[in-house]
């Protein structure tokens, strides 16, 4: 079944009740499905339709899911990428999918100036130009399950950006697993962060409120504004990046405030230590904070309620013992296996014992299958008689209550005569004891132990300094998406300048 039957449903179900809130203004579900309705028309009277791909584009707001749905309602593939990741990402992703349109704002559309690969795709639509009256008999396109809905990639940080396939059916079992972990309640109103979590906003009947400041780089977000308009607008509910959290709950804390109407705090999307998750729980209920763990293949994997975080797990955390995430998501089946290079078959699936490090890996309904290119799914994807096994790519271990702690990439795990180092161990140390941003990372085959520097530098390379070399650079490099993971690639790029140019000893 197409999944916008269950947004339909919705519609007619909850008539005026607020879909979205978009700088101050409210959009009933009515209205917003006859938008939808209007825009698939629009694209069906262009001839775009099922078999498509239609690359959409624009900032969060009201246009943009509105958009997503309507190219679902024609029956075509949705297709989405980050522009922030740079011209290559961009050029790579435009190769791998060729798009029959491109639905954009005016700024959006704009791109096709610098980016060849986009200047290719025949036709272009900002949605006023797109919508379309139609009669109240539109009929929504059928859908097989395996019918593809969704085109995303990965990052590409270690290597070339993968596409990942989500069909109607993979989108629905994803919407299963994240109210199964995440529970919904009708007469919440959530922030959009998250696009996934906004589409499942839409299929339980919630209200989203688009946030008026942009998002794209959370280093620049006016914490005050957003908290001011959650405040505003009754927010009960926000999925969002440690960073992004860690900065709304500074901001009220330095001002008197507290985020005491939230009742869901989902923290996900980078690693998230303890120092994080005390800042956020003194600004919010911590009765109410969750830990969410995934990936872009597998959303989600693991979650923990903040108030199961127990005085042993704290000290474990503080003393290097990895980064709690909680127990297996309900649909997930977890295990972890020996870490090793290359592609592995069902006899390396052997799940390791309890306390063990090792590769985790994972199988689900709503764990991606494969990708759109069947060469790269040698590395990730192990088939097991009827079970086909995801490899993250993260490494872990189980302890004796069935919980997942990770430990960080499998790549970065560093190879030292005193045995393995973990980034997210030795990271969430130094961060419970110094309060500081570190990072490991080896740089010429050396550990290197990277610190923005701080009052409490000078205690760090006397009491790690006998294991790594201790490199002060002006700040550790992040992802760009959340501003919460380590991007060691240019990590070691800076460490290596560090090294050059720095007066300081080791």
């Amino acid at each position: 079944m197409n999944l916008i039957e269950l947004l339909r449903e919705n519609c007619e179900r909850l008539g005026r009740k607020p879909a979205f809130i978009e700088k101050g203004a409210a959009t009933g579900y009515d209205a917003f499905y006859r938008r939808v309705r209007g825009l698939a028309a629009g694209l069906l009277a262009r001839g775009i339709g099922a078999g498509d791909n239609v690359l959409v584009l624009m900032p969060l707001s009201l246009d943009l899911y509105a958009s997503l749905c309507a190219v679902w309602a024609a029956g075509a593939c949705v297709v989405v990428f980050d522009p922030s990741a740079g011209r290559k990402h961009v050029a790579a992703c435009l190769e791998a999918i060729p798009a029959a349109a491109f639905v954009g704002s005016r700024q959006t559309l704009l791109l096709r100036l610098p980016y060849r690969p986009l200047r290719r795709i025949p036709r272009h639509f900002t949605p006023a130009r797109l919508y379309a009256s139609v009669a109240a008999d539109f009929a929504i396109a059928p859908a097989e399950p395996d019918t593809p809905a969704l085109i995303t990639f990965t990052s590409g940080s270690t290597g070339l950006p993968k596409a990942i396939v989500r069909s109607h059916g993979f989108l629905l079992e994803q919407r299963a697993a994240l109210t199964a972990a995440l529970p919904y309640r009708r007469d919440d109103v959530d922030l959009a962060v998250l696009a996934v979590f906004t589409l499942v906003n839409l299929l339980e009947g919630v209200t989203t409120v688009l946030p008026d400041d942009s998002l794209r780089d959370i280093a620049k977000v006016n914490a005050g504004k957003l908290v001011r308009q959650m405040q505003s607008c009754g927010v009960t509910r926000i999925t969002a990046s440690p960073k992004l959290l860690e900065k709304l709950s500074v901001w009220a804390l330095a001002h008197g405030k507290r985020l005491d109407q939230l009742r869901s705090v989902n923290i996900g999307g980078g690693p998230v230590y303890l120092d994080v998750l005390d800042t956020v729980a003194q600004a919010t209920d911590p009765r109410a904070i969750r830990l969410v763990y995934g990936s872009s293949e597998a959303e989600p994997i693991a979650e923990l309620p903040f108030s199961a975080i127990t005085p042993e797990d704290r000290r474990s955390m503080q003393e290097g013992g990895g980064l709690l995430a909680g127990a297996p998501a309900a649909g997930v089946s977890l295990r972890i296996i020996a870490a090793r290079a290359g592609p592995l078959t069902a006899g390396d699936l052997t799940p390791l014992a309890e306390g063990q490090w090792g590769e985790i890996a994972v199988a689900g309904r709503h764990v991606v299958r494969g990708y759109l290119n069947p060469a790269q799914d040698r590395l990730t994807k192990v088939p097991a008689g009827a079970v086909l096994w995801h490899r993250t790519g993260d490494c872990g271990f189980l302890d004796a209550r069935g919980r997942l702690w990770l430990l960080g990439r499998v790549s970065q795990v560093l190879s030292t005569p005193r045995g393995p180092v973990f980034p997210f161990a030795v990271e969430g140390a130094l961060r419970a004891k110094y309060r500081c941003l570190a990072a490991v990372c080896a740089v010429d085959g050396k550990p290197v132990l990277a610190v923005e520097p701080n009052s409490m530098t000078e205690h760090i390379r006397r009491e790690y300094g006998s294991r790594f070399s201790v490199v002060t650079v002006k700040k550790i490099p992040l992802d760009r998406r959340h501003s919460s993971k380590v991007d060691y690639t240019a990590l070691a790029g800076l460490v290596r300048r560090a090294k050059r140019n720095r007066a300081d000893p080791e």
